[in-house]
């Protein structure tokens, strides 16, 4: 059975994958060098300013919703002041 076919299997198959996540793992033994902490610094200034951006454009489609929106619900208004 797919995916596609059972969309009820969704919810379950990502609780296990996000649960997976914050299982308790063994000790690594690893070595994190001084650039790793550079790459997870630009991985969060990314996803900030793709985020600000993000909303930077929705922001501009709402603005230019709602002021279409609004002039045109009020023609009177609008040919009046011309």
């Amino acid at each position: 059975m797919s995916f596609a076919k059972n969309p009820m299997r969704w919810p379950v198959v990502l609780i296990f994958l996000i649960g997976g996540l914050f299982l308790p793992a063994g000790t690594a033994y690893a070595y994190i060098d001084p650039g790793t902490g550079a790459i997870v610094l630009q991985f969060l200034l990314a996803g900030i300013l793709g985020a600000a951006i993000a909303v930077k454009m929705y922001w501009n489609r709402l603005k230019g919703f709602l002021k279409g929106r609004f002039s045109a619900r009020n023609p009177k208004k609008r040919d009046q002041q011309e």
